[in-house]
């Protein structure tokens, strides 16, 4: 009977210490991190398409204001400004997405976890300024719908 004690206290630690081994090495997923990454990148994508739409229509309204009073020039300088918003957001983006990598042969689960923890906060601050950049430039072409037929057409 003392061995069979003796036998389950054995067990008991072994498998007591095998879970807190376990514990110990569980940390964060780099794939679940690497997707969420992705999930934002995707959905900037598709922000991308309003926001070149958005520049398009913009770059479309100033060179229709081709008169030279105080009121046309203050437009367009509001124009430009959100026409250069939406385009540094997109080459934010696509400079972004030029240093991304998704392969981390080699590198410790640590390593990668941190990348990628850094790579999601980076897209987050894109999504950010995307989300920015069009509001802006929706809120001023709302002013316009329905006048030049270019923006009409949003």
């Amino acid at each position: 009977m003392k061995l069979l004690h003796q036998y389950l206290y054995i067990t008991f630690f072994i498998l007591l210490g095998a879970l807190l081994l376990q514990a110990c090495n569980s940390g964060p997923d780099y794939k679940v991190i690497r997707q969420q990454v992705i999930d934002v990148h995707d959905k900037i994508m598709g922000d991308g398409e309003k926001a070149m739409n958005n520049k398009t229509q913009l770059d479309t309204l100033n060179l229709k204001k081709t008169d030279q009073t105080t009121d046309t020039l203050i437009e367009r300088q509001q124009i430009r400004l959100l026409s250069k918003n939406l385009a540094t957001a997109d080459d934010q983006m696509s400079d972004w997405m030029h240093a991304f990598k998704m392969d981390f042969k080699g590198k410790t689960d640590a390593e990668t976890v941190s990348y990628f923890n850094a790579e999601k906060l980076k897209v987050e601050r894109l999504d950010s300024l995307y989300k920015s950049a069009i509001s802006e430039s929706d809120a001023y072409l709302k002013r316009f719908k329905g006048k030049p037929a270019a923006i009409a057409s949003k």
